[in-house]
């Protein structure tokens, strides 16, 4: 910077007063659409003038040092909420200028998108929790996608997360067993849910701890956590280590049964191997191609891998099935729409309304079903949730859909962080709307 002195006897001088760090003094265009280029001009003041570079960009984004001009144009593999971090710098010192750009277009990976604002979402309220997850307030989680009125309004990834990630979703893969189920009934390959369990296994000669209450289990008790199966002590060591050889689904039917089938909801992983089980049987082929073919492609999913399946011959202590988020937000939203998804009927409307329905406890079939007390007043919320934080959340009087994803396992507060998040920051984000 030059400025001028005035000397002895009237006369002026010209002094360069040396480096001045940049100062940012334009304001970043925050909305895109795909297929559309995007143009913004940074413009600092500095001595000497300041150059510029891109640190954070999503792909494609380009800027000229020296004018400051950002060129981009988004494509449907653009991230929803893409951002920008903009190095300005010269002698005097460097200033980083970062900002969210929201794209919207006709096909994000197979959804229609609008922003926050459009869908009547306080996108301060979402963007400050978003801050807090990279903060590490959060720890854990990978993804927070947010889908109002069928359209995707809010996707954003943390801690090495990308719209790509595909992970274990754990118990969260009962809620598509479900639907599984669901679907298998609908085409007639099985019956219904009153159908007795053990029906299904006319190869046995035989079960351990025969009674009536064993024989009255049906496929409802499976999917509702009402079996009355008892895995305690030695029995259940061998299922948790998977210690075998052996055959477990025999080993699952053998257990005794304790109370009357119905009576109370007493949560097993074991109930969904057995159910999952009868719909391979029933459809002949294995559970994992069964929902390749009837509920991942429909879906217009990409990414999945249900590894290892093979409750025969292994305990399957965890879920094994990977998602990505954005597809987990498709399951949602055809929940959401009635078993509906992009017009085609993926499974009943009554089968969605009967599993979201309250049996025991807070539990449908193989969905947690709440009402939740919010600052917005009682909220119904269902949802379907796995260890590390991987959860699908449907908010049919919002008509909104959240999911989460995450590494966050075994902490005792996973749940009551993600739960709080929502009672208390994301419900109410949409909730003033109503």
């Amino acid at each position: 910077m030059t400025i001028f002195a005035t000397l002895q006897g009237g006369c002026s001088k010209s002094v360069d007063s040396g480096p001045v760090s940049p100062t940012v003094i334009s304001a970043a265009p925050l909305d895109a659409s795909v297929g559309r280029e995007y143009t913004y001009t940074v413009i600092a003041t500095g001595n000497p003038p300041p150059i510029f570079s891109l640190a954070q960009a999503p792909e494609g984004m380009t800027i000229d040092q020296v004018s400051g001009l950002i060129s981009w144009v988004p494509t449907s593999d653009s991230y929803f909420d893409s951002k920008v971090s903009v190095d300005v710098s010269n002698q005097g010192g460097r200033v980083s200028h970062e900002f969210v750009i929201q794209v919207t277009g006709k096909n994000i990976d197979g959804w229609e998108t609008s922003s926050l604002v459009a869908e009547d979402i306080d996108p301060a309220a979402i963007r400050s929790i978003a801050s807090d997850i990279e903060a590490g307030i959060y720890p854990g989680i990978k993804s927070l996608l947010i889908v109002r009125n069928g359209q995707l309004v809010f996707e954003n990834y943390f801690n090495g997360g990308t719209r790509n990630t595909s992970l274990n979703i754990y118990s969260a893969e009962k809620s598509i067993t479900s639907c599984l189920m669901g679907i298998a009934i609908d085409n007639g390959l099985i019956a219904g849910v009153d159908e007795p369990l053990y029906s299904f296994f006319p190869e046995y000669d035989a079960f351990d701890n025969w009674s009536a209450w064993k024989e009255a289990i049906c496929l409802k008790h499976l999917l509702t956590m009402t079996s009355g199966f008892e895995l305690e002590g030695a029995n259940y060591n061998l299922w948790m280590n998977n210690i075998g050889p052996r055959d477990w689904i025999k080993f699952y039917l053998d257990l005794p049964v304790v109370f009357s089938p119905g009576k109370a909801l007493d949560y097993k992983s074991l109930c969904d191997r057995l159910a999952g089980h009868v719909v391979e049987r029933q459809a002949q082929t294995t559970l994992p191609q069964f929902a390749a073919d009837r509920l991942f492609k429909p879906l217009g999913m990409a990414y999945y891998n249900w590894y290892g399946w093979n409750p025969v011959n292994s305990s399957m202590i965890s879920g094994l099935l990977r998602l990505r988020a954005i597809d987990m937000a498709k399951v949602g939203q055809m929940y959401l729409d009635g078993g509906m998804w992009q017009g085609n009927r993926i499974v009943s409307e009554d089968w969605v309304t009967r599993s979201t329905t309250l049996f025991r406890g807070n539990y449908g079939y193989n969905w947690w079903v709440y009402v939740w007390a919010t600052p917005v007043g009682n909220i119904r919320v269902y949802y379907a949730y796995g260890n590390g934080g991987n959860s699908i959340y449907v908010i049919e009087e919002l008509q909104m859909v959240v999911v989460f994803t995450g590494d966050y396992f075994v902490q005792p507060d996973q749940w009551d962080q993600q739960y709080d998040l929502m009672k208390y920051q994301i419900i109410p984000a949409a909730g003033d709307s109503m």
